[in-house]
């Protein structure tokens, strides 16, 4: 097994995605582009290894599968959703605490396989100095800053918890929230962060603004900050919303200076969004929002409309 140690401390970027998927091809490079720097990992099966590979850090999920494999036997399933699919989403976070600690890294940003970044997140570290770690909305990873090892270990011994000592709540809940009310969805990674700041307090939400800039939720929400909805101390600006899009009903976005801005709903304020949530069907637009060569740009969006995106 490769260990990636590093001679300074500084940031990783961290993919965890177990499957090709083309679209990640100008994410990963929009990572890049923003972030000089830092080191690039995508952790993934390892018939992904000569597509990922030309992008960053390749690194076989397998050799960091262990302790996701061990939580499986406690993993019980409180969705509608695809057990398969909920699980790994939970037991990507056991695959990054094992890699973080077998490379002794640290100050290490997970990203989403489909968010883009436009934003050199190492100058943003010193929001988390009294926090185990941050988030979107407390409940969102598409953008995830763990500035330690600790700071993971903690999430994850959190969700062992979770299964092995609070599963009644686990179950109630579910019924509550989902069952009695015909809801799709249910108990899955994004339920737990919840759970781990309603316990805890100690998310740091870059979701909020701040010196006019923001990270990205969901692009297909006009709404960035739902859970600050209550919290007295969050400036009324956040719980405004942002205009949407006539024709695509995604955030209105424009890029400048290689940057893209949106506008608060009320204010019209133009906020700096630090990145971009391409949930869902929105993946579509991905090449759009790409900011390095044009030439390039223009490959990604015919390779987009190929695959029928």
């Amino acid at each position: 097994m490769k260990l990636y140690n590093q001679s300074q401390i500084k940031t990783s970027i961290v993919f965890i995605h177990n499957k090709k998927s083309s679209y990640m091809a100008p994410v990963i490079k929009q990572a890049k582009l923003s972030n000089p720097d830092a080191d690039i990992f995508i952790i993934s099966t390892i018939c992904s290894k000569n597509f990922y590979e030309k992008y960053g850090k390749f690194i076989d999920i397998n050799d960091y599968f262990d302790e996701a494999s061990s939580f499986e036997k406690l993993y019980f399933h409180l969705s509608s959703l695809d057990y398969s699919l909920e699980l790994i989403f939970i037991q990507r976070w056991f695959v990054l605490y094992s890699f973080m600690r077998i490379n002794n890294l640290r100050h290490v940003v997970y990203l989403d396989s489909d968010c883009m970044l436009y934003h050199n997140v190492s100058s943003d570290w010193d929001y988390l100095n009294n926090y185990d770690f941050a988030n979107l909305d407390k409940i969102w990873p598409a953008v995830t800053f763990f500035p330690s090892l600790l700071s993971i270990s903690k999430f994850c011994d959190f969700l062992i918890y979770q299964y092995k000592k609070n599963l009644d709540y686990l179950k109630n809940r579910y019924k509550e929230e989902f069952l009695d009310k015909n809801i799709e969805g249910g108990i899955g990674d994004m339920s737990h962060f919840g759970m781990y700041h309603d316990m805890y307090n100690n998310i740091f939400d870059f979701s909020i603004i701040i010196n006019n800039s923001t990270y990205d939720t969901n692009v297909n929400d006009s709404i960035n900050s739902r859970r600050s909805f209550n919290d007295q101390s969050i400036l009324a600006e956040n719980k405004e919303g942002y205009l949407l899009n006539a024709i695509s009903n995604i955030k209105k976005i424009f890029i400048h200076g290689k940057k893209p801005y949106g506008f608060l709903l009320v204010s019209n304020k133009k906020i700096y969004f630090k990145s971009i949530h391409f949930q869902g069907s929105s993946k579509k637009y991905i090449p759009y929002f790409y900011t390095g060569n044009i030439f390039q740009k223009l490959i990604y969006i015919r390779m987009f409309r190929k695959l029928g995106y």
